[in-house]
């Protein structure tokens, strides 16, 4: 049920350009447990990062930033994650983009070093 759910909203609201990723997060960092909200607030940082670096002032100023959709995932058999499908910049190869998001995600306290990135088939 919540994946039909989760489809339909990707569906309805499709992300441009978009590559597919799992980012994982440190479960502990200076004897702070990742939870939840800890979690969302990491992604926020981590967000917040990205977007000032691709667009600058106007990111804050006029709320321009890339189209996202992430589901956090965790478990007592893997590491907390998150899945996420980001807008690509049109004006970055895929290599260049992949690069930034790693520099972003390593420079928040929970972004860990095991990543997935995959480049979505385009369907004609």
């Amino acid at each position: 049920m919540i994946q039909s759910a989760l489809k339909h909203f990707y569906l309805t609201h499709p992300v441009p350009n978009p590559i597919n990723i799992t980012l994982t997060q440190k479960q502990v960092v200076d004897g702070q447990r990742i939870d939840d909200e800890v979690s969302s607030a990491n992604f926020k940082h981590f967000r917040n990062l990205l977007n000032s670096h691709l667009f600058g002032n106007a990111y804050k100023r006029h709320g321009r930033q890339l189209a996202m959709l992430v589901v956090r995932e965790n478990g007592a058999w893997h590491r907390h994650h998150l899945h996420a499908i980001l807008e690509k910049p049109d004006h970055l190869t895929t290599e260049e983009f992949v690069a930034l998001v790693l520099t972003c995600w390593t420079k928040t306290r929970f972004g860990y070093h095991e990543h997935h990135f995959e480049q979505p088939e385009t369907r004609d």
